[in-house]
């Protein structure tokens, strides 16, 4: 699943609207550093840090043939995940720290 088609289907999923105007990667890039000194000062999450453009960047594309195979494996729709990880969330924002 591609990063845009990512996006849309959470936005879906939890009723938000997508991001509108796209950050060229070359600009984001730049900016990581800023967003990872500005989280370190003040402790708020950084919509972005030099390890997650990194990641996102990344082939992420996995192969579970083997599991399948041999554990009886049986992946579950990025949908069925998406939704069980947005209730988990949801869970664990309302639980006093």
């Amino acid at each position: 699943m591609r990063v845009d088609e990512f996006i849309a289907l959470l936005a879906e999923l939890t009723g938000q609207k997508p991001p509108t105007i796209p950050l060229p990667f070359a600009l984001a890039h730049a900016g990581a550093p800023i967003a990872k000194k500005y989280y370190d000062l003040s402790k708020k999450t950084p919509l972005f840090t030099p390890y997650t453009l990194r990641k996102l960047m990344d082939n992420g594309l996995f192969d579970c043939s083997k599991a399948e195979r041999e554990l009886g494996y049986h992946p579950r729709s990025a949908r069925e995940s998406l939704q069980d990880m947005i209730v988990w969330i949801r869970e664990y924002e309302k639980e006093p720290a």
